[in-house]
């Protein structure tokens, strides 16, 4: 359990990276990729290069769920529970989802899944996730 002076400690540290953030979110959100996004062909072209920022994303989130909470055995408690809960909401939704019909899904497979649908060329992400699948053996 946190004591007093480390949940103000994770508070500050919260607020410090969501000060952090905003600016790059504001930047992100007036990008110049989307007034390039007008026909069916450039979403496409855009998708097939996406889906490794998607994946990036997850891994990034994996490796900030292993630094903030306890994935080892045995289990001890965290430093900071207030972020262990953080990254696990986001582990949970972005890893777990569900999908339109109510299935659980990783949000990684809803995008290929969408790439499928309006016809993506998905060698290259079916390539790279074969290749780190013989890595795990």
């Amino acid at each position: 359990m946190m004591n007093k002076q480390e949940s103000e400690r994770a508070e500050e540290l919260l607020e410090i990276m969501m000060k952090e953030v905003k600016p790059r979110q504001e930047a992100l959100s007036s990008h110049g990729i989307y007034p390039l996004l007008t026909s069916v062909e450039a979403i496409t072209e855009f998708m097939k290069f996406h889906i490794f920022a998607v994946w990036d994303f997850m891994s990034v989130v994996k490796t900030m769920q292993r630094h903030l909470t306890c994935v080892e055995v045995p289990w001890v408690p965290v430093q900071h529970p207030e972020l262990a809960r953080l990254i696990n909401d986001i582990v949970l939704t972005e890893e777990s989802d569900v999908n339109w019909d109510n299935e659980a899904q990783s949000h990684f497979v809803m995008y290929m899944e969408a790439m499928k649908e309006v016809g993506v060329d998905m060698s290259q992400i079916t390539l790279f996730m074969s290749f780190i699948r013989l890595e795990e053996l």
